[in-house]
């Protein structure tokens, strides 16, 4: 069996309902479960304990950011997987599942990862000094590719004040992309749709726009990030266990 794992921000009981079918309805029929979340409850926190079975205190992501003694700099959102300690999910599975893949698309600590197939946003930094907004893949040449199929990562659409539906339309995307292209036995998405969940209904790898909804209140735009839910698919249709 092969196995998605959707790692959906912000999103927690109390919004699931009518405003978001897709989720829903996939919660009912399958039930739902609950473990005791990583803390603090961070991206990168959460996603670091997931994915080695560890805590914080051995996997050494302790938040988003935090202070590095040797440089004395405050260093947020560094991208090397080097950083996470300990032995991998997929690592430990290709020791035991013959012909084992994984895709890990836009979980964090993505860059130079063991991961067979990965996306991260990433930009670039020619040497004249400029900035280009981009993503970096595992193999390189996926980048291209991916890119020519999809068009470009809407990279200010994923953070800060532009934020919004494109950005996680653009990782459903690339998640289906590589399902059809690779076949990974293990996919991780890390989907940013909190803000969105008002808007748009969501069932898996499919994003269609629901009928107009009120406006979003300033306090649900700004939702704290308090909880990850994975949501656990069987791409091969079977009932989960």
């Amino acid at each position: 069996m092969r196995l998605v794992v959707l790692n959906i921000v912000g999103l927690s009981k109390s919004l699931l309902g009518e405003n978001a079918p897709g989720i829903t309805a996939f919660a009912e029929k399958h039930k739902l479960q609950a473990y005791t979340p990583a803390f603090p409850a961070l991206t990168t926190t959460a996603q670091s304990s997931i994915i080695t079975g560890t805590k914080p205190e051995q996997h050494g992501i302790v938040a988003n950011g935090w202070y590095d003694r040797e440089s004395a700099e405050v260093r947020f959102w560094k991208q090397s997987n080097h950083i996470v300690h300990g032995e991998k999910l997929w690592e430990k599975l290709r020791e035991t599942v013959p012909g084992f893949t994984c895709a890990k698309l836009f979980w964090w600590y993505n860059m130079y990862s063991s991961a067979d197939y990965t996306i991260t946003p990433r930009p670039l930094y020619p040497a004249n000094g400029a900035k280009h907004f981009d993503i970096h893949t595992q193999p390189m040449e996926m980048r291209e590719a991916i890119k020519a199929d999809l068009g470009s990562f809407p990279f200010p659409a994923f953070w800060g004040p532009a934020a919004g539906i494109a950005s996680s339309e653009w990782i459903a995307a690339s998640a289906k992309w590589v399902e059809e292209k690779h076949s990974p036995t293990l996919s991780l998405s890390h989907i940013a749709l909190s803000c969105s969940l008002h808007t748009y209904s969501y069932s898996p790898f499919s994003f269609f726009p629901s009928p107009p909804s009120p406006p979003l209140s300033p306090s649900f735009l700004f939702l704290p990030l308090t909880c990850h839910l994975s949501c656990h698919l069987s791409l091969s249709g079977a009932p989960l266990q």
